[in-house]
C-alpha cells in the first residue's frame, strides 16, 4: 500500500526527550525541567520532559526543530564536538527521537482507499443527510442541456397563392420573392422577424441563416 501524501494537517506524536536538563529559557525564565516550549502565533506550546502530544504536522515539526536544536547544541557543550547543530547524520536522528510517528493523516486511510465512484456516493449521502436543510437557491442551470431557446413567435402572415414565376435570393438573373413568400421562408427556418421588416431585411436575416 503507498504512503500516504503528508499534509500540514496531519497528525503527528511528539515527545519531549530534554530529560533532567537545568536550562532556564534567557527570556520568558520557564525551567527545562518543567516542560520545553515553542510558541506558534503567539501562544505556548509546551511538552513535560519524557511526554508526548499529539500536535498537527505544522505545529509538529515547528516544534522538533527548536528541540532539536536544543538538544543537538547540549552535546556540543557536553562532547566537545562542533556542528552538531547541522550534522547530516545527528540532526535527522534526534529529529527521529522527537516526532515519534503519524497519529492520523489528513486525508483518512479509508477515505483513500475509495474509488471515485464510492467517493461519490458518500458526498451524496454526506448532503443528504436529515439534520442538513437545503438552501433553496432557484433552479439550477444543468450544463448538459446546453442552452435552451423558445421558439421565436413569429407574426401572422396572410397566406398567398405561390408565384409561378421562378425567384431566388441568390441568383441574381432570377427576381427576389415577393414579401410574403420571404416571411413564410423565414418562418419556416424559425428565423424572428417583423412586419415592418422590409425585402432586403428579410433576404439578409434568410442568406445570414
Amino acid at each position: 500500500m503507498p504512503k500516504p501524501k503528508e499534509d500540514p494537517q496531519d497528525v503527528l506524536i511528539v515527545q519531549n526527550i530534554d530529560l533532567n536538563c537545568d536550562d532556564v529559557d534567557t527570556e520568558e525564565g520557564w525551567s527545562h525541567k518543567d516542560y520545553y516550549q515553542v510558541k506558534w502565533g503567539g501562544n505556548p506550546i509546551r511538552i513535560k520532559p519524557g511526554e508526548t502530544r499529539r500536535l498537527p504536522r505544522y505545529v509538529a515539526e515547528h516544534f522538533a526543530k527548536h528541540l532539536a536544536n536544543h538538544i543537538l547544541m547540549k552535546m556540543e557543550k557536553e562532547t566537545g564536538k562542533q556542528f552538531l547543530v547541522n550534522n547530516p547524520i545527528e540532526r535527522p536522528k534526534v529529529l527521529k527521537q522527537i516526532i515519534i510517528g503519524v497519529d492520523q493523516y489528513f486525508l483518512d486511510q479509508e477515505i483513500a482507499e475509495q474509488t471515485e465512484g464510492e467517493k461519490v456516493a458518500a458526498e451524496i449521502e454526506k448532503l443528504n443527510e436529515p439534520e442538513e436543510k437545503a438552501l433553496d437557491v432557484g433552479a439550477v442551470p444543468n450544463p448538459a442541456i446546453g442552452e435552451l431557446k423558445e421558439e421565436p413567435k413569429t407574426p401572422e402572415i396572410p397566406e398567398e397563392k405561390p408565384s409561378k414565376e421562378k425567384t431566388s435570393i441568390w441568383d441574381p438573373k432570377l427576381p427576389d420573392p415577393s414579401i410574403n413568400e420571404l416571411r413564410h421562408a423565414c418562418k419556416l427556418q424559425g428565423i424572428e422577424f417583423t412586419l415592418k421588416d422590409n425585402k432586403e431585411t428579410l433576404i439578409q436575416k434568410l442568406k445570414s441563416f
